[in-house]
């Protein structure tokens, strides 16, 4: 076919990437109208519409803005008015973090994270005109030129997909719902420490983070876990446990880990606990959490201090999570049960949790023994309590009594 801007040069049509085929329409008798028109498939409708004029490029650029109209005016093939109208990505984002919060999600931070990359590419964009070209541009956008891994970008478009639910459920009258673009993740880590490069990463970490890394090494527990641990909260020391509350932790369900039968952990316990009481002494103020720095405030984040840990032992492709899996497989190797070591290091699955939701804190002990075996280093028997002295008996002195009315027997209890 022929392209031009004299319709009398044929048919002539031409498809648009992400807007339709303008072309001229064709009536029974073979003839051809004046004007460009626009035919676009959206929401199962065919559309058709006169772009109002002769000239082909003047018509790709009317084109576009047809386009844009008919999206804001159907969504899912309903009509939209009113405020829904006039809705953008803005008040998607405020849907979704009002979600959160009633539902108590732990996850804030990363959703704010993830609502500031799409406020980069969206911000400011009517939701109507946020379609699938241009959620795949957001796609290759970030993967391409900011580097950001497949999964990442998978996890913003979920949070974005999630927008748009919020917002159909809603009275507003918003039924827009643009399609997602799907592709395949295979973004299963496979990441582990063995010792060496524990060591080699830890070398190189100061004196604040080193412990979060040790205590992490060894127990395969979350960083946010680790870097909330309070003293007062969550720790023993004089029986030598840790301990995350329910609720507090991914799954809500409580953990314990017997720090005292591994000396490496009671060590590192100790000496943290030792620190906290110098800083108080010195300075008069409170240190609450279990890892500090120097000022005796907590540790809430070691980004950098771990980007130029790894980058100088040559391992800047492993990641703190990389701890959990280490432990786990730790526990697996020294001769941990596979069910005891998802209660330790806490990858309790739904079906596991239902079938032993009840932790045995003396197998749990003799699994950590292990680990400390496993380690080169031999556990220490936790001393035994000393039983308490028996209670005195109070002395029950039997008075009978005549009660009023006869025939009843009244008995004093005097205690001493």
């Amino acid at each position: 076919m022929t392209i031009g801007n004299n319709p009398a040069e044929g048919p002539g049509s031409i498809y648009l990437e992400g807007v339709g085929t303008i072309r001229h329409q064709s009536s029974k008798k073979g003839r051809h109208a004046k004007n460009w028109y626009l035919r676009m498939n959206y929401c199962g409708r065919r559309i058709t519409v006169s772009l109002r004029t002769a000239d082909f490029e003047e018509a790709k650029k009317k084109a576009k803005k047809e386009h844009n109209k008919i999206v804001e005016k159907y969504g899912r093939g309903e009509v939209i008015d009113g405020a829904a109208k006039r809705m953008k990505f803005e008040d998607l984002a405020e849907m979704i973090r009002a979600d959160y919060k009633l539902k108590g999600n732990k996850s804030v931070e990363k959703l704010e994270d993830s609502i500031n990359h799409l406020a980069s590419y969206f911000g400011g964009v009517l939701a109507l005109h946020i379609i699938k070209r241009k959620l795949v541009n957001y796609a290759l956008e970030r993967q391409e030129n900011e580097g950001a891994a497949p999964s990442t970008v998978y996890v913003e478009l979920q949070i974005m997909r999630r927008m748009f639910s919020l917002a159909n459920d809603d009275e507003t009258g918003f039924t827009h719902f643009p399609k997602f673009p799907v592709f395949k993740l295979n973004n299963a880590r496979q990441g582990f420490f063995e010792k060496e490069e524990f060591q080699a990463v830890a070398k190189h970490l100061d004196e604040d983070v080193r412990p979060i890394a040790e205590f992490a090494y060894f127990t395969g527990w979350r960083k946010s876990e680790v870097l909330n641990l309070e003293w007062k909260k969550n720790v023993d020391m004089k029986v030598g446990t840790v301990r995350l509350e329910p609720g507090t932790t991914k799954n809500d369900e409580g953990r314990e880990f017997p720090f005292g039968v591994f000396p490496a952990l009671r060590d590192l316990m100790v000496h943290q606990r030792e620190k906290a009481d110098d800083i108080e002494q010195k300075t008069g103020m409170k240190v609450t959490h279990v890892f500090f720095r120097s000022s005796g405030q907590p540790v809430k984040s070691f980004k950098a201090a771990w980007a130029k840990a790894t980058e100088k032992a040559g391992l800047t492709n492993r990641i703190f999570h990389d701890f959990r899996r280490t432990a786990a497989r730790n526990l697996i190797d020294a001769g941990v049960s596979e069910t005891d070591a998802m209660k330790i290091t806490g990858h309790l699955t739904a079906t596991i949790f239902k079938r032993y939701c009840i932790t045995n804190k003396k197998h749990t002990a003799e699994s950590v023994s292990k680990l400390a075996k496993f380690f080169g280093q031999d556990p220490i028997q936790p001393q035994p309590t000393q039983p308490e002295p028996p209670k005195e008996e109070p002395i029950i002195e039997e008075e009978k009594v005549a009660a009023a009315g006869g025939g009843g027997v009244v008995i004093n209890f005097q205690r001493r």
